[in-house]
């Protein structure tokens, strides 16, 4: 049950409660009539000098009694009523409680919960919207060598230099001069 069930069941105990007030005291205000007619017409009887006069007091004083007797055994079931309406109320204030206290904490749970979710999205968005940098490191494509012949391309042919090209190849890379085939060679 929520705890709006049990809060009006417990604003209905708590009628209920205070209607068995009332009975009580309406019946102890009737049991306090009754003996205080008794008694007035015990004294009556007691006062009065003629016997019918004496006797009709004395039946109408135990006329009184019993309606005494009958509005205090009322009186008394309206207090045991009021005693388990009492009881009944109390279970109630402590379902109620608990009701309250499991409804806080689910409210908690929840709240967590979106406060959770919320920062996961925060990061997921910080994440996604920050820079990265991946860096990718390209092969620089090697130099292919082509061939005069029909053999394959992909072979390398050997250079042939005589002996004057080698050494004056050589000799230029030492000296730093840049290789001229057509002007240098001629001179060698």
């Amino acid at each position: 049950m929520g705890s709006e069930s049990y809060r009006s069941e417990l604003v209905r105990l708590q009628k209920d409660g205070a209607t068995l007030s009332k009975e009580l005291a309406r019946h102890q205000g009737d049991a306090a009539k009754a003996i205080a007619a008794a008694n007035a017409k015990r004294r009556s009887a007691a006062g009065s000098r003629s016997a019918s006069t004496i006797a009709t007091n004395i039946r109408g004083a135990e006329a009184e009694d019993r309606k005494a007797v009958d509005a205090a055994k009322k009186a008394a079931a309206a207090q045991d009523k009021l005693v388990g309406n009492a009881s009944r109320q109390r279970d109630k204030q402590r379902s109620l409680d608990a009701a309250l206290k499991s409804e806080l904490a689910s409210r908690d749970r929840a709240a967590d919960a979106r406060m959770r979710k919320e920062k996961e999205h925060a990061r997921e968005v910080s994440r996604l919207s920050a820079t990265t940098v991946h860096h990718v490191y390209v092969k620089p494509p090697e130099r292919r060598v082509r061939s005069r012949s029909k053999r394959s391309s992909c072979i390398p042919r050997p250079c042939v230099f005589s002996r004057a090209r080698r050494a004056w190849f050589l000799a230029s890379n030492e000296t730093g001069r840049r290789f001229s085939a057509s002007s240098d060679l001629r001179r060698s």
